[in-house]
């Protein structure tokens, strides 16, 4: 007997969330070590693996934004995985190609968001948001780019940490967007903003 897709979908996504569940458990249970990174590693490309699945269960019209979302975290997965392969990797390391690489893929899936949902027509509105994305920009140039451009080390490293701030702009820029669409008040704008945030995160602790 076939069971019903809306069933269906509904036990796949279970399945996906309890292992979801069980690995981030075993993962602050399991302490520091080799074994943790492989676990956090699995977790990340899991959550690449996690947009797929909700692209092919829910057949949205217009999934490209969704698999650029995907791409962008598989581009982090994959900068971890090399991360913890490496112990004190150099700067600039092949992983930060993969993590700055994953900033703008990000960014153009919020952007392509911004403009199926008919945000862009709000010209009064995206000047606002432009606004508070250039005043971020400046924040981050006064108080962290610039340091790091006075600070010691070669100009490859200098440059490829002063390129992780600018690309917390490029994030932001396209986030910002979305407050001018009816969008943020929808619970899956508010989880979508917490991703993207972790990703900010999660590059800054590792790289």
């Amino acid at each position: 007997m076939q069971l019903p897709s809306a069933v269906r979908d509904f036990r796949v996504g279970a399945i996906f969330l309890a292992a979801a569940l069980a690995l981030t458990a075993a993962y602050f249970a399991i302490g520091r070590g080799a074994a943790q990174n492989d676990i956090y590693d699995a977790v990340a490309v899991g959550s690449s693996l996690a947009i797929l699945l909700g692209i092919r269960l829910n057949r949205p019209s217009f999934p490209l934004p969704w698999l650029l979302f995907a791409a962008g975290n598989l581009f982090f997965a994959v900068a971890d995985i090399i991360f913890n392969q490496l112990v004190n990797p150099p700067t600039p390391s092949v992983a930060d190609w993969f993590y700055l690489a994953g900033y703008p893929v990000l960014a153009a899936g919020l952007v392509l968001l911004l403009i199926r949902g008919g945000g862009h027509h709000r010209l009064a509105a995206l000047g606002e948001a432009a606004i508070v994305t250039f005043a971020f920009a400046l924040f981050q140039w006064v108080w962290i780019v610039d340091g790091i451009i006075d600070s010691g080390g070669s100009a490859a490293s200098r440059a490829v940490d002063s390129a992780y701030p600018m690309m917390d702009v490029v994030l932001l820029a396209g986030l910002a967007g979305f407050f001018v669409t009816a969008a943020w008040r929808a619970p899956a704008f508010l989880l979508l903003v917490t991703s993207v945030s972790r990703c900010s995160c999660r590059t800054k602790c590792t790289a």
